[in-house]
This record gives C-alpha cells, structure tokens and sequence, in this order.
C-alpha cells in the first residue's frame, strides 16, 4: 500500500512538473511608459512557421524615435522562454540593423542587447509591482 502511494506521489508531480515546463512569463507583458520609452513587452504564437517556434518581443520606442525590438525565440512544451536575447532589430527613418548570434559582431551586440533587455524586465516589474502596490493602499 505504502508503495502504491508513493508511485501516485511520484506520477502526479511529474506530470505537474510536465504541465509546468512551458513558461510564458506573464508577469513581463506590459504597454506602457517607463522613463519617456514607449515598451511593449508581449509573446507570439508562429505555428505556421513551425510547430515549437514561439517568440517573446520587447519593443522599446525611444523619444528620438529609435526603435528597438528584442526578440526571445524558444520551442513549445519543453523549451520555455529562457529570457535570453536571441536576435535584436534597431530602426530609425528607414534604416535597419539586425543582429543575432550567427557573427561574432552579433554576439557581442547581443551581450550589451541581454544586459538593456534584463533592465527593461526589471523596470517592468517594478512599475506592475508599484501599481498594484498603489491599489493596496486605498
């Protein structure tokens, strides 16, 4: 009987770990200002393209009108998004500039684009949590 329970034990939390494996970090979505940025940080769903390539964007409008997109690229079921700036775009008045991790100029653009992209996170959980916070209050 004690072995029964235990074999429950061990199948219920691996399939809770398996149903857990996706994470989509809902606590960054955000459309806001943070400091006269305009940020928009949001998922996409790309089964067209392939089955597992989902995408998590971070769009910074800067008051000079620079753009900067972040993108996070990962799988389905086993692969949640890790964070981890996988590619970065940059515009201004027609002109692009991408980078990613296929050149050496691209991997060190990503380094300082992974340490500008882990701000934003922390500014974005802070104002969400300053606001809740604020609801709080009253």
């Amino acid at each position: 009987m004690k072995f029964r329970k235990t074999l429950i034990k061990i199948l219920l939390s691996g399939s809770l770990a398996f149903l857990g494996c996706e994470k989509y970090h809902p606590e960054y979505y955000f459309c806001g200002n943070i400091k006269g940025d305009s940020v928009h940080f949001f998922r996409e769903e790309n089964y067209s393209e392939d089955l597992f390539s989902n995408r998590h964007y971070l769009d910074v409008i800067k008051p000079n009108g620079i753009k900067i997109r972040f993108m996070d690229y990962y799988g389905g079921f086993f692969n949640g998004g890790d964070l981890k700036v996988d590619g970065v775009s940059r515009s201004k008045d027609e002109i692009l500039e991408f980078y990613d991790n296929k050149t050496q100029d691209g991997k060190m653009v990503l380094k300082v684009a992974q340490i500008e992209f882990d701000d934003y996170l922390r500014k974005i959980k802070e104002k969400k949590m300053n606001f809740y916070n604020k609801g709080l209050d009253n």
